[in-house]
């Protein structure tokens, strides 16, 4: 009888563990912001973080100081 009480808690367990991890992906966030490039160094970073010149992108003001403008 004993036996039978721990199959149950083990499938019981496996059952509990399989429904956690099939959580549905977390949605994005509506307040997220476009990915843009930068043209120097290429790295990808949120739109509202860049520094623009003309039609020039940039991640930081280094990258900036390197297009000379």
């Amino acid at each position: 009888m004993f036996q039978v009480l721990i199959l149950v808690a083990v499938i019981f367990l496996i059952y509990i563990i399989s429904r956690i991890s099939r959580n549905p992906t977390a949605a994005i966030p509506s307040n997220s912001s476009d990915m843009v490039k930068c043209t120097i160094c290429g790295l990808n970073f949120p739109d509202s973080e860049s520094i623009k010149k003309g039609e020039n992108t940039f991640c930081s003001t280094n990258c900036s100081a390197k297009n000379g403008t």
